[in-house]
């Protein structure tokens, strides 16, 4: 009888078969990174590496004073922003990689008392990110020497064009049908630092109009809606100040709703919301942990997004006004100072 020693060719296979996995990844980015604007990709990759270095000083500087919990949320924050800049532009690697990152903040978050300890686990996946930043730098650098330069900012219509990729993208996997309409021209005359955090609180109020506003269809139905959902976005001068607007056409904010949850979810207790009316109930979906959602997925549940959303509002000089009718509309009006400067 002859035995045949097999061991190494099932080693073979298995390195062939990581080698087609690493080739057809690879070949995945390169056709994304061939569909995203050049400079809008450069822009991404800065400010995500900024930000990233940023979260290691702030680790590194930690002393025995210091809030953990704070710092947690803070980093949070920022990680939330990063993932809704990249799903807005397009790069779906980072929006996972964030969202990755930030299930494991969520589950540091929810263990109750947040220790030193608890944060030497986030120079893991920190570290992650910025590997993949070199990395899809390096891509992006081949790519470019194929063209003569690097391309102007995103257009207007680009951008607009990535919003509504992202609607989609959504609401297809929320098993919703929605349609945006947008009127932002004003929005790529703004500097790059406000431009990007009105990028970052239009893409979260839109995922939030999408996951809670808007109803499915069967549910639209039975209040006698079209089957598509709408959600609105314009940013407008008015006098001396930018208006931004986000309005949805969905179910609407309803108070009592949001006081069973802030009860069920341990955030207060049914005593102390007696005493607040009704505005006071809606604002308390700012605070931080607070969801509708039983069961986080990428775009909500985590409890954080209208969270960055206030911050963010408080970081433009900002403030914020939401009207809203059940079973009607939500709108959020954030309003923040000219002095912010548009380009002429």
């Amino acid at each position: 009888m002859t035995v045949f020693d097999v061991t190494a060719q099932m080693q073979l296979e298995i390195e062939l078969a990581e080698a087609r996995k690493k080739a057809k990844g690879e070949m995945e980015v390169l056709l994304q990174l061939l569909s995203i604007n050049p400079a809008t990709l450069k822009q991404y990759l800065s400010r995500a590496e900024k930000d990233l270095l940023g979260i290691n000083d702030q680790l590194r500087n930690l002393d025995g004073n210091r809030d953990y919990r704070r710092t947690l949320n803070l980093i949070f924050q920022q990680i939330h922003a990063l993932k809704g800049e990249a799903a807005v532009v397009g790069l779906t690697m980072f929006e996972e990689l964030a969202h990755e990152f930030e299930v494991m903040l969520v589950n540091l978050r929810n263990k109750g008392t947040v220790t030193g300890n608890d944060l030497l686990a986030i120079p893991f996946p920190l570290d992650e990110f910025l590997q993949k930043i070199t990395h899809i730098r390096e891509l992006s650098q081949r790519l470019s020497a194929l063209q003569s330069t690097f391309s102007s900012p995103s257009s207007e219509g680009e951008l607009i064009d990535n919003i509504k990729a992202l609607a989609h993208r959504i609401a297809t996997d929320h098993a919703k049908q929605v349609e945006v309409t947008t009127e932002l021209a004003l929005l790529v005359q703004l500097p790059d630092h406000v431009r990007n955090s009105v990028n970052d609180i239009t893409l979260q109020l839109l995922r939030n109009a999408i996951v809670h506003g808007i109803e499915n269809s069967s549910k639209r139905q039975q209040q006698a809606k079209s089957d598509t959902g709408n959600v609105h976005i314009s940013l407008q001068r008015v006098g001396e100040e930018y208006e931004l607007r986000v309005r949805d056409d969905g179910e609407g904010l309803v108070p009592q709703k949001i006081r069973e949850n802030l009860v069920s979810k341990g955030l207060y207790n049914s005593t102390q919301l007696e005493e607040l009316d009704d505005r006071q109930i809606i604002m308390k979906i700012f605070e931080s942990g607070f969801s509708t959602l039983d069961t986080a997925n990428k775009d909500a549940g985590h409890g954080v997004g209208l969270d960055v959303v206030k911050h963010m509002i408080g970081q433009l000089g900002g403030r914020l006004s939401i009207s809203t009718k059940q079973h009607l509309y939500t709108e959020f009006n954030i309003r923040f100072p000219s002095a912010q400067g548009v380009t002429a």
